[in-house]
């Protein structure tokens, strides 16, 4: 015997028939490193499946996080097979940055090589190609997709390529068009389980009159649109004098005697899934090759000192008990701690942990499942 329905069942049934959208099974929702501890903390375990918006004043580090949660997203395993696509609107994408990750980039002339776990590079600006790209790729089922638009500033509608400067152009077509693809792509974005990365520069408002204060910083682009859409934002803040890691730490910045090795990257969550809104998270960053990498090696051992898994002051060692639950967690991750490690100060362990890389993991996994 079939289920009788009520009346407001038969009447919904109705309504709807014929008009179910995004047809498809919800994937299961999973968390994509953001490749700092301390940020990793902040999001309790990274970012997932949804629209984020990286925005910031210039040398903040926007595109680096995107291309760090970009090659997380393709290293982890899904429910389906990952790929990337990176839309290099403002053709910056150096070399020296390609070669930070762990993925190969396909150009767009050598598509028939964009295989799972490599990401397509797109060099265009144009709106309604990044938006129509973006808008296909996130109702694709057979694949789970990271896109990276960087940035929405460097995007120009087709209508105005070839106006010339005294022609009118579009006013707000960034926002215009940001808000129709936010709509478009919101739902089929996080039910299938893809993530889309937005970027964008801050804007300012400009006080007048006498006495007139400094500069604010008030919007980026793509307006209140993406304001809404956004599951995380994060506002990168531009790279400061007092943050630099130099040599000699007390010292000045000099190109010769005392040259900077990094500086410290500054994260402000403005949106969250999580109730961290508000909070700056800090960050090191260290030059490899002319490229900044996060510094995790001292992330972790700042953070290893800070919840006090260090015995000892001048020499720093693990526990002496060998019962304690840190070595229980190694055996987890398959890693092996015959014997408690103990060595001199900062500088020893951060290169220790340098030298070996599954131990910066094991602590990394365990200070976060720690913390979060």
């Amino acid at each position: 015997f079939g289920r009788i329905m009520s009346k407001d069942q038969e009447l919904a049934k109705k309504l709807l028939k014929g008009k179910e959208v995004f047809k498809g099974k919800y994937v299961e929702r999973y968390k994509v490193s953001t490749g700092s501890l301390q940020l990793d903390i902040a999001t309790e375990g990274g970012i997932g499946a949804g629209i984020h918006r990286l925005c910031g004043e210039n040398e903040g580090g926007k595109t680096a996080e995107s291309l760090v949660i970009l090659d997380n997203f393709l290293k982890s395993k899904g429910t389906k097979p990952r790929k990337g696509i990176f839309i290099n609107a403002e053709f910056r994408l150096s070399k020296q940055k390609r070669s930070s990750v762990s993925f190969d980039f396909v150009d767009q002339s050598k598509i028939t090589e964009w295989n799972e776990g490599s990401c397509l590079i797109l060099d265009t600006n144009s709106y309604e190609t990044s938006a129509s790209l973006t808008d296909a790729m996130v109702n694709e089922q057979d694949f789970q997709y990271c896109i990276v638009i960087d940035s929405l500033d460097a995007l120009i509608p087709d209508g105005d390529v070839n106006k010339s400067f005294s022609d009118s152009h579009k006013v707000a077509g960034g926002a215009v068009i940001a808000s129709t693809l936010s709509k478009r792509i919101s739902i089929p974005t996080r039910k299938f389980g893809h993530m889309v990365i937005f970027i964008s520069q801050v804007r300012s408002k400009i006080h007048q009159g006498m006495g007139h204060a400094p500069a604010e910083q008030i919007n980026s682009t793509g307006g209140n649109a993406l304001l809404h859409a956004s599951d995380y934002i994060l506002e990168f803040k531009a790279k400061r004098n007092q943050g630099n890691l130099l040599k000699e730490a007390d010292g000045m910045v000099n190109l010769l005697k005392n040259k900077k090795f990094g500086h410290m990257a500054f994260a402000k969550i403005c949106k969250s899934e999580n109730e961290s809104t508000g909070y700056t998270v800090e960050y090191p960053i260290k030059y490899v090759k002319n490229v900044g990498r996060i510094w995790v090696e001292k992330e972790v051992f700042d953070l290893m000192k800070i919840t006090g898994v260090f015995e000892g002051t001048t020499w720093l060692s693990l526990p002496e008990d060998m019962d304690d639950p840190i070595y229980d967690f190694a055996k987890k991750m398959n890693v092996k701690l015959e014997k408690p490690i103990k060595l001199q100060g900062e500088k020893a362990w951060v290169a220790h942990l340098e030298e070996n890389p599954e131990l910066t993991e094991m602590f990394y996994s365990y200070l976060a499942n720690l913390l979060v």
